[in-house]
């Protein structure tokens, strides 16, 4: 009787810096590539995905998690102030070594959410990798910015900004609910105070009170000047104005300033709804 006898050869070894790239051993199925530095390139040098959440592929030595799914499944979007907030494409995840840096800007994009700042810059240095070559030259077209993130409710979000470094008296009101017969009947009757456009009403900077802090009287008025509702807003502060329909807009006073006379006074305000 004759029998096989079969010799199982275990071989180890390691791969020097010096190995060429992309060299594969079939016997040990061992590939050495070079030049991987994300997720996408391991994926597209064809090393296996992990069943993981989030996705993760190894080359090298190294893993690298998906960023995609990382940004997805951990989206911080916690603030406690407006600065804690910004806008960035979803699209591009952390924006890796200048991603979508030639990208046009359309913030009215759904792809483009509100998140924490901070969270996402710590993030984007923990997981990017720290040397991305020089950045590209390219000059980016803004499609649309009038979009921005503010901190609502202690939560970041988007929203469309209706005004922005306007001063309350040197305002043309060109957003009313009243007709051009109507308005030239106004306009010949009473003088109808200049103000910011919100929604179809104007609001009206009143006075500026300087103590204890700086602060802008303000009134919501109709196009014809009836005043419909009256807020007190200091510097660096905001407040919640719901119009008659029930919209909701948000007014935030970055500067308040009085002069010796009515005329003087001037407000810088961002109006968000």
């Amino acid at each position: 009787m004759r029998y096989a006898i079969i010799v199982v050869l275990l071989l180890s070894g390691c791969v020097t810096d010096t190995a060429p790239p992309n060299i594969t051993d079939n016997d040990t199925n061992i590939t050495v590539q070079e030049e991987i530095n994300s997720f996408e390139e391991c994926v597209e040098a064809g090393n296996p995905v992990m069943e993981s959440y989030p996705r993760q592929c190894r080359a090298n030595g190294k893993t690298f998690l998906s960023l995609t799914d990382l940004f997805d499944s951990s989206k911080n979007a916690s603030c406690a102030a407006d600065d804690d907030c910004r806008l960035v494409n979803s699209g591009h995840a952390f924006a890796c070594c200048w991603a979508g840096a030639c990208d046009e800007i359309d913030y009215s994009s759904d792809k483009w959410i509100a998140v924490n700042k901070e969270w996402f810059e710590n993030t984007r240095e923990q997981h990017c990798p720290a040397d991305c070559g020089p950045a590209p030259g390219c000059a980016v077209r803004a499609v649309n910015e009038n979009f921005t993130a503010v901190c609502q409710d202690g939560i970041c979000e988007k929203v469309p900004i209706i005004a922005v470094n306007l001063t309350a008296n040197n305002i043309t009101v060109n957003e009313t609910n009243a007709s051009a017969e109507e308005m030239q009947e106004i306009n010949e009757t009473e003088e109808i105070p200049e103000g910011f456009p919100i929604g179809g009403y104007m609001l009206v900077l009143d006075d500026v009170v300087v103590h204890p802090d700086n602060c802008g009287a303000f009134s919501v008025r109709h196009a014809n000047g009836t005043v419909i509702d009256k807020l007190l807003i200091c510097e660096k502060e905001s407040t919640y104005w719901i119009g008659p329909d029930g919209h909701k807009y948000r007014i935030l006073v970055v500067k308040v300033a009085a002069g010796y006379t009515q005329k003087e006074n001037w407000a810088d305000v961002r109006i968000y709804g």
